[in-house]
């Protein structure tokens, strides 16, 4: 009985599955190596848009507090209008009684 040729025979079946196995390995260690600089790419555009768009708010933020003074300042004008538009028809309506 010999058992030889058929131990042989596995040790070549595992050693071959083994060659395959470390090539499929190293092609999945070679994609994932390419998606991690693909991500970190990916990383360095989203953080400069948000820092892009961090900035534009923050100019926004201050254009808008300008222009809400400038509303509010342009209404006190109108406000003051009015009054004094008020005393002078209480002046007319005076000299008219």
């Amino acid at each position: 009985m010999e058992t030889k040729p058929t131990i042989e025979t596995v040790l070549e079946r595992l050693s071959a599955m083994e060659s395959r196995i470390t090539s499929r390995l190293d092609a999945l260690e070679t994609q994932v190596s390419g998606f991690g600089s693909r991500l970190d790419a990916l990383e360095a555009q989203v953080t400069e848009g948000f820092q892009k768009v961090a900035a534009e708010l923050k100019l926004m933020n201050r254009k808008l507090e300008i222009m809400t003074q400038d509303i509010m300042d342009m209404r006190a004008r109108v406000r003051d209008v009015e009054h004094r538009m008020d005393d002078v028809e209480n002046e007319v309506r005076a000299k008219a009684s």
